[in-house]
């Protein structure tokens, strides 16, 4: 990707000068134009409401849109999206957009980082017309979203840990699987099972679980028949829960350098006549014909549930494969 195009800066200023940002961390201000909104609204929606069923709808960013003339209302929030289109001009977004061009080299799109307030994300879209804007979003859409979520995984990281690590449990998952995760301390054991390579753990309410198992690639070759697997895995390492056949979903999630495949699903638990969403990460074995899945679930009725599953997302991807 040429820096002409996209750069990613990190602004380096005083950190004790700055205040900390605000606003929620699925939130994003897109600042712009009333004229240049009307352009550029299916542009945005179609990147950013993504959503997952839990079996409610919820969005995985939530976008807020913000007049240019209301900017330092929201300057201190945490995600931010400044968008100017060229042609047709107009007198508000074209000069906030020409205050930071002063500054910065922005060509069709810049990242900016801790400009106005700690842990902050500012992104800048400078487009000639809607045409272009729509070429610059087709072609870099999903790396935005991408630096978006690896923005959220480190804010979160940096808070889930707070209260100390469960290292016991860690080691002792490490001891009989050969795999492990960092926990957060009030994790506990429901059940290891050595023989079959198989970990259970979760904690209170809002209620989380988490299961760890080693298996066969070619037991997960392509979708269909990872779905069909996983069914027949759960149903004999956790009998009391059934997948539900509604809102499936298989995608891939940015992880290290490479993607790693996930399973977005609705799981029913028959003791608590309860329920909720999971998603489930496949780990490749490199080397070995073996594959790592690593369950996330989520019970919490009534209640928003996407951010404890970001939060379980965060976990799981501290996995130590034991190398």
């Amino acid at each position: 990707m040429q820096k002409t195009i996209i750069l990613l800066l990190l602004i380096i200023t005083s950190c004790v000068s700055l205040p900390s940002s605000n606003g929620d961390l699925n939130e994003v201000v897109i600042v712009v134009s009333p004229e240049d909104k009307s352009m550029i609204k299916f542009i945005t929606d179609e990147t950013f409401h993504k959503h997952l069923n839990t079996p409610q709808k919820e969005y995985y960013l939530n976008v807020k849109y913000v007049n240019p003339w209301d900017f330092n209302n929201v300057k201190k929030n945490k995600i931010i999206i400044i968008i100017s289109i060229e042609n047709p001009s107009d007198s508000t977004g074209d000069l906030l957009m020409s205050k930071f061009i002063n500054n910065y080299e922005v060509d069709k799109m810049l990242q900016l980082k801790d400009v106005y307030a700690k842990d902050q994300l500012l992104t800048l879209i400078h487009s000639f017309d809607a045409v272009d804007l729509k070429n610059t979003f087709d072609k870099y859409g999903d790396w935005l979203i991408d630096e978006i979520d690896t923005y959220k995984l480190n804010l979160l990281k940096k808070n889930i840990f707070k209260n100390g690590k469960n290292k016991i449990l860690t080691k002792k998952i490490m001891d009989k699987l050969e795999f492990s995760l960092d926990l957060q301390i009030d994790y506990k054991e429901i059940k290891i099972d050595s023989l079959n390579s198989f970990a259970w753990v979760g904690r209170g309410y809002p209620y989380r679980w988490i299961t760890l198992y080693k298996t066969y690639k070619t037991k997960y070759s392509n979708s269909t028949i990872a779905w069909k697997q996983f069914e027949e895995d759960i149903g004999i390492f956790i009998p009391e829960i059934k997948i539900s056949n509604y809102f499936r979903k298989t995608n891939f999630k940015k992880y290290r350098d490479g993607k790693v495949r996930v399973l977005n699903g609705l799981y029913e638990h028959k003791e608590s006549d309860s329920g909720g969403p999971f998603a489930t990460y496949m780990f490749d074995m490199k080397g070995s014909n073996e594959l790592i899945l690593i369950t996330g679930y989520v019970n919490h009725p009534g209640h928003e549930k996407l951010k404890l599953l970001e939060e379980i997302e965060n976990i799981i991807f501290t996995i130590n494969f034991g190398d």
